[in-house]
């Protein structure tokens, strides 16, 4: 896991994450792809890098944000990690 988050912001605002919007897609069978629009309105500046493996949605993401407005982008594994198997977890879907 590598987590990279540097954020300025206004301590005197309220910090409420609102999702203002949303696209997403898959990308391969197991893999999805998402683009988030978020409005913060005490964010003046954020810059962020996650790259979880072995995870739950592992995942690799980019954060960007200026002015109380942050862009998120992930690809991300759609499946569970079962940590007892030390492997993702297969579901069987009837067709």
């Amino acid at each position: 896991m590598i987590y990279f988050d540097v954020a300025l912001k206004n301590p005197f605002k309220t910090d409420r994450d609102q999702v203002s919007r949303c696209w997403h897609g898959k990308v391969t069978r197991n893999k999805a792809w998402e683009a988030e629009i978020h409005s913060h309105p005490g964010l003046l500046i954020k810059v962020g890098f996650h790259w979880t493996l072995r995870a739950d949605h592992a995942c690799i993401r980019a954060t960007v944000g200026l002015c109380s407005r942050e862009a998120v982008f992930s690809i991300y594994d759609v499946r569970h990690w079962d940590v007892a198997k030390n492997a993702y977890e297969s579901f069987i879907t009837a067709d």
